[in-house]
């Protein structure tokens, strides 16, 4: 059996945003675009409702921690989904650079292209 790698990017999103992350990558992989990591599973992290032991299941949210805080002095804040995307990476591990430079390169490209 061949190991396959890949990588699991957890973050919270916001809901009401037309493109997310992992549709991006969707339309970008079936239009065969070169160079991008190939997205094999995404989804909106789901846990048991807070307040509940039942099992039903919730999309996690920051709405449940405002609940929560409710009772305190409240502020405006951003509703954020937690999402995860499943991705088959593209280059070489950090493990595989040949020496510093190429990781300090390759880490500055990062830094700068976000």
């Amino acid at each position: 059996m061949q190991l396959r790698r890949v990588v699991v990017k957890d973050s919270w999103i916001d809901p009401l945003r037309k493109y997310m992350e992992g549709m991006i990558l969707s339309i970008l992989n079936a239009h065969n675009i070169e160079g991008i990591p190939t997205l094999i599973h995404k989804k909106q992290v789901q846990a048991p409702y807070p307040s509940t032991i039942t099992d039903v299941l919730v999309n996690n949210s920051t709405h449940f921690l405002r609940a929560f805080l409710s009772k305190h002095k409240t502020s405006p804040y951003y509703l954020r989904v937690l999402s995860q995307i499943i991705t088959q990476p593209i280059g070489d591990l950090i493990t595989k650079f040949s020496c510093l430079g190429e990781l300090l390169v390759a880490f500055l490209d990062y830094v700068v292209g976000e």
